[in-house]
């Protein structure tokens, strides 16, 4: 508890800094989400109040420090039909979500950013790694090459806003009701290559993540470490096309044999309604042979089915389509389907989903969205409605 209120108290120090040089704002997003799977009702509703403030050190901005810290209550419950049971739970979370200090140098040659404390970082495939961190990122534009190092501990972020893939042999445990409860413990390295523009506005790009596992306040992760190496392509393809394809070669502690991932994006824009029209493939490994479980760093849901698989064991392509027939309203639905690859390539199901973003002010921000998993397994479908207001001020 000590610990948050030290960071809170650094965003108090950052509000009474000289007036002129001082950005502040807030939001207040109010999250609702339903799921219904076979004989059962699954639903929360996340309420998040968000400060965040920027003293500039210099008139240019080039040199800054940032924070944003949240409050999060949520309400969460289930309904078991075939039992006749319900549950029902509250929770109270506090986040200190950002804390970086920026500055950037010009140099003969190009501009260095320093980027130092809390804050998100992606990878090149958005999957492996995708969530905030406390570290130090470098960055090195030498206009024809940028060249990007980083590496950060994950073991102080609050886990209620961050989950990261562990192996059985950790010890890491927490309190779901814990108002902060300490992340599990990683050392992260990562180095990016990246070549814009390189042949016919061609960006080409190399990237190398370790994950090493560490000790800390909640528990001990020491002796499961990863690795991933990654390239990437992306650009446009005559007027109105463009695409990204990204592939992973990896391996983990206890693996027997290396893992991949692959994926592709291919979209055309039509010249109508600023509309996209996007078909998306992805790869994941599985144990056969001499190829592992393809698995991340940070945790994510690979569909909207009862199970909510990681993105491992997993072949999938679909198509996604955007419109936007008012200039403040985007409208957008997609079609998945899901394949499982390791033992035999075996169809798993059929995804639908469809939603739309409303903003009738600049301040103000709707959004619905509808997604029904046709599963081959009947208890493993699911329909999911999700509801969103976000109110900035």
């Amino acid at each position: 508890m000590k610990n948050i209120v030290k960071l809170f108290c650094l965003v108090f120090i950052f509000s009474i800094l000289p007036a002129f040089s001082l950005e502040y704002g807030g939001t207040f997003d109010t999250s609702a989400k339903f799921t219904i799977p076979k004989d059962s009702f699954v639903w929360y509703d996340v309420n998040t109040l968000s400060g965040f403030v920027k003293h500039n050190l210099n008139e240019v901005g080039s040199s800054y420090i940032a924070a944003e810290a949240l409050a999060a209550l949520k309400f969460s419950g289930t309904y078991d039909s075939s039992a006749s049971a319900s549950e029902s739970n509250t929770y109270f979370w506090l986040d200190l979500s950002l804390l970086k200090y920026v500055n950037v140098f010009s140099l003969p040659f190009g501009n260095l950013k320093l980027s130092v404390g809390r804050f998100g970082v992606s990878d090149l495939t958005s999957i492996i790694l995708d969530q905030a961190s406390d570290g130090a990122y470098i960055s090195l534009d030498m206009d024809r090459v940028v060249a990007n190092a980083y590496a950060s501990y994950t073991g102080l972020l609050n886990r209620q806003f961050v989950s990261i893939l562990n192996d059985t042999s950790s010890t890491y445990t927490y309190e779901a009701k814990s108002v902060y409860a300490f992340a599990s413990p990683y050392i992260i390295a990562l180095l990016n290559v990246q070549a814009p523009y390189l042949f016919l506005n061609q960006t080409v790009s190399a990237e190398g993540i370790g994950a090493f596992g560490a000790a800390g306040p909640n528990g001990d992760n020491s002796g499961y470490n990863r690795f991933y190496g990654s390239v990437g392509i992306d650009g446009p393809v005559l007027k109105d096309f463009s695409y990204k394809v990204t592939g992973t070669l990896g391996t983990y502690s206890e693996a027997e044999g290396v893992f991949l991932l692959t994926q592709g994006e291919f979209t055309y824009y039509p010249p109508v309604l600023s509309s996209s029209v996007t078909a998306k493939v992805l790869y994941a490994s599985g144990q056969k042979d001499s190829v592992a479980d393809f698995r991340a760093i940070t945790s994510k849901s690979a569909n909207i089915s009862y199970q909510e698989p990681e993105y491992s064991d997993l072949f999938t392509f679909g198509l996604l389509g955007t419109i936007k027939p008012l200039a403040n309203l985007l409208v957008k639905a997609g079609c998945d389907l899901y394949f499982n690859c390791a033992e035999e390539f075996a169809y798993n199901g059929l995804q639908l989903t469809a939603g739309a973003q409303y903003q009738p002010f600049t301040d103000l921000l709707l959004s619905l969205s509808l997604g029904s998993y046709f599963a081959k397994e009947e208890d493993n479908g699911a329909i999911q409605i999700a509801l969103n207001a976000l109110i900035s001020f």
